[in-house]
């Protein structure tokens, strides 16, 4: 994430780093829990990652290869982590699968 900061003894600065990205992934968080009390957390951790995208990321072609890598799952999109769209349903099933077993669900 890039974030335009100001500091008084400085001025403005453009500063680049993943921690500034970890207080709006805590509010997306932090939403997602309180639309859905009961929610586990590492459903809320899937939710996020599910309704994060790389589209809004652009990378040139001959470094393309790379964009997972280095942009992991992409931008958080607090919309999409809580909501369905016109083209996309998200549900939610929380349970658990034994190993080596499989569960179906129509």
């Amino acid at each position: 994430m890039e974030v335009l900061s100001a500091d008084s003894a400085v001025g403005f600065y453009k500063v680049i780093g993943t921690s500034f990205s970890t207080p709006l992934t805590a509010n997306t968080a932090a939403q997602i829990q309180k639309k859905y009390p009961t929610i586990r957390a590492q459903t809320i951790k899937v939710l996020i990652i599910n309704g994060a995208s790389l589209k809004n990321i652009q990378f040139d072609n001959d470094v393309k290869n790379l964009q997972s890598k280095i942009a992991g799952h992409g931008l958080v999109n607090p919309f999409g982590s809580l909501n369905s769209s016109d083209n996309e349903i998200t549900f939610v099933i929380e349970d658990e699968i034994m190993p080596g077993k499989m569960k179906v669900f129509p």
